[in-house]
């Protein structure tokens, strides 16, 4: 609103003792935006917190924007634990706390695509069971490394193996900027949910970059004219307006380059003239398509010119006879 001024809270947003409650909703737009907190030095500046306590379980956090909180954006606090310190995780989730110190995903990448962001990690939790999982974008990481959840991105169901692990791989269909960062919390079937997973930078995707040329071994005769084309791909699609350089890098030709870009079938033609003499040439291309490049090599043989249709010419050789007395050769 237009001149609201913000207040800052020296203590948690939302403290919980006791157990069966929702903040937020499935339905995003019911999600509650929950930050600065302990923004008052000496305050605690947890967004959700939930004290050490069997009793307070079956609590559930959905779909809210939780930010520039001091602190973590969701504490658990464990047993032994340490406020403003994210709960480890555990093999199947056997550990016991405020609601079941439910396990939180682990991301192992985030990778930014044309129109989507596609999340890679591993859920380990209790063993065949439905989670639901949310993911946040957010512009900055906790000091932890462990993030919150300004941006709610989607949700998706994962259920874990008999061996307690999901490992996904889950796109979701929204668009983000460079340099945003990607977290995640788990509710099991009975909303308890997890604190925040790690923070996890967004990154630009790996391209994978082919060139081959055609021929890759040919014979001419010398004076001939040779012609050889790169096909530059990415990730599979012709790679248009690629710079290709051609150079031959060894052989009789070695004076031979040029530098050609493909066209809308990812290739790139280069011509020259056997002129060297006989000899094998070593032609080489290179090349750079997002910050990768690339090199491949081909072979060109020369061989020496067959001469045709000239006129005979007479080779004239001396002999030399001895005579007989009668004058006749001998």
């Amino acid at each position: 609103r237009s001149g609201a001024r913000r207040q800052e809270n020296s203590q948690a947003g939302v403290q919980i003792v006791g157990s069966n409650n929702q903040i937020g909703g499935t339905d995003p737009l019911a999600g509650n935006v929950i930050a600065f907190n302990g923004t008052v030095p000496g305050g605690q500046g947890t967004g959700i917190f939930l004290p050490n306590s069997t009793g307070s379980t079956n609590n559930a956090f959905l779909g809210n924007s939780i930010f520039s909180n001091s602190q973590l954006g969701i504490q658990l606090l464990s047993p032994d634990g340490v406020l403003g310190t994210p709960t480890p995780n555990d093999p199947c989730d056997t550990d016991e706390g405020a609601n079941h110190l439910q396990n939180y995903p682990t991301i192992v990448l985030a990778t930014n695509l044309t129109s989507s962001v596609n999340v890679q990690g591993v859920l380990d939790s209790a063993p065949s069971t439905t989670y639901r999982v949310e993911f946040f974008a957010n512009i900055a990481c906790d000091p932890s490394g462990f993030g919150e959840g300004e941006t709610f991105l989607g949700v998706t169901n994962l259920t874990t193996a008999a061996n307690c692990s999901n490992n996904f791989s889950v796109t979701l269909p929204v668009a983000l900027a460079d340099g945003l960062f990607v977290t995640a919390t788990a509710t099991d079937p009975n909303g308890n949910t997890s604190e925040f997973s790690n923070c996890a930078p967004i990154q630009q995707p790996g391209v994978a970059l082919s060139c081959t040329l055609s021929p890759l071994l040919a014979t001419n005769q010398v004076g001939q004219l040779h012609t050889v084309t790169a096909a530059v791909t990415t990730n599979s699609n012709p790679a248009i307006g690629v710079l290709v350089n051609f150079a031959v890098i060894a052989g009789p030709n070695t004076n031979a380059n040029a530098g050609v870009s493909t066209d809308v079938a990812g290739h790139a033609v280069f011509q020259y003239t056997g002129n060297g003499g006989v000899g094998q040439d070593t032609i080489r291309a290179t090349g750079t398509v997002s910050s990768q490049s690339f090199t491949s090599t081909a072979t060109k043989v020369w061989i020496a010119a067959v001469v045709t249709n000239q006129n005979p010419i007479a080779v004239c050789q001396d002999v030399i006879a001895i005579a007989n007395g009668q004058c006749q050769a001998i």
